[in-house]
């Protein structure tokens, strides 16, 4: 696959220097015809070398590439981009740091003067759901969820004055089942991830370890 468009954003995937810019030649000629540009100043290049001798990968910046003349910045392997939400670099995908984005949506929430049941709902509702397409497409390790969801009860707990000794699993259980109905992310997520792999429909052995290696 040489290359990959979802909206405005379009990914050019080549095995070599002058394949890569080759693409480019050929993408700003086609775009050319329906009176569109490539914005050189938001478009970047990512050049992987394989180093056999050392048995890894390497960032070369060195060759640059251009559209009509126009350089387009080359991308150092501590740089970092984001693509569809995720932050990507030369080394793959980050680990995302959903704890501080979580508090803030909280600390927000906190100071309008709404009444639990209202707080409740737009938790539910509202900012957990603006979390989760973050927390199944990136890199985010099991224990994260956890304390993601430590924050979630903590904060459930103060405007309908739970005690200490309130069950977890009242917070999380759905309202059919007389609970809250608070999702829990060390739950939900993983079976997320498994569901949206299953769904590729990858037949034969590869298609298990994939799955076993994101559950």
């Amino acid at each position: 696959m040489s290359i990959s468009a979802y909206a405005d954003d379009i990914l050019l995937f080549a095995s070599s220097s002058a394949g890569l810019q080759h693409l480019l030649n050929e993408t700003a000629s086609f775009l050319d015809q329906f009176n569109l540009n490539i914005n050189c100043a938001k478009s970047f290049t990512i050049s992987i070398l394989a180093d056999s001798k050392n048995k890894r990968t390497k960032i070369d910046s060195a060759f640059p590439f251009q559209v009509k003349n126009a350089p387009i910045n080359s991308l150092k392997v501590n740089d970092s981009f984001k693509y569809l939400g995720l932050s990507f670099s030369a080394k793959g995908l980050l680990a995302a740091n959903c704890s501080s984005t979580l508090i803030d949506y909280l600390s927000k929430l906190k100071s309008v003067p709404f009444k639990p049941q209202q707080r409740l709902w737009i938790l539910r509702n509202t900012l957990l759901p603006k979390l989760f397409h973050l927390l199944v497409l990136s890199s985010v390790p099991a224990g994260k969820f956890v304390k993601l969801d430590s924050i979630t009860r903590a904060f459930v707990q103060g405007p309908l004055y739970l005690t200490g000794d309130c069950p977890n699993s009242f917070i999380h259980a759905s309202v059919a089942d007389g609970g809250l109905g608070v999702p829990s992310l060390r739950i939900s997520i993983p079976f997320w991830r498994l569901s949206r792999l299953g769904s590729l429909g990858v037949p034969g052995g590869f298609g298990r370890e994939v799955l076993a290696a994101a559950y």
